[in-house]
């Protein structure tokens, strides 16, 4: 599309790879302050991303129709908001990695821990799932569990 317009190749490969890049500063946050490998934090994020199914509730928020500026305030609020409490349950997480890294096993663990949040994030996404009207009251809501279950998982102690 860039290239179609005139854009020189190389920036328009970057300027195209920013969205899928943004996620790596998360990352990259999370490894430094725990000191951990980044390939090792990437999978860990996004293997948490895949269970809790926070791709398909971040499209959910950028799919949301807009009417007025406020309600295009609240949905990139919401978007920004999903990507900060990825990057906190990915450090919460961090703590269950074994000796091994097996990435699923520490994501196991970690849901084992914080079960009754894990349910009630479920219980609300399934709500979703199963709503025709998406309204942002439904978001703001959704996005305060994933803050509950985000800041239980950082200061709950390693079972």
């Amino acid at each position: 599309q860039y290239i179609s317009q005139g854009v020189p190749v190389e920036l328009a490969s970057a300027i195209a790879s920013v969205r899928e890049l943004y996620p790596f500063l998360g990352i990259i946050e999370v490894s430094r302050s725990m000191n951990a490998v980044p390939a090792k934090v990437a999978d860990l994020f996004f293997c948490l991303a895949d269970r809790l199914e926070l791709d398909w509730f971040a499209k959910q928020i950028s799919d949301l129709k807009i009417d007025n500026y406020w309600q295009a305030m609240a949905r990139e609020t919401y978007r920004d908001d999903v990507e900060w409490q990825l990057r906190t349950l990915t450090e919460g997480a961090m703590r269950y990695i074994c000796e091994k890294g097996d990435v699923e096993a520490c994501v196991d663990r970690w849901m084992a821990q914080q079960h009754v949040l894990v349910a009630r994030w479920r219980s609300m996404l399934a709500e979703l799932h199963a709503t025709e009207v998406q309204e942002f009251a439904m978001y703001s809501v959704a996005i305060r569990e994933l803050l509950d279950m985000a800041q239980s998982s950082k200061h709950v102690g390693v079972a």
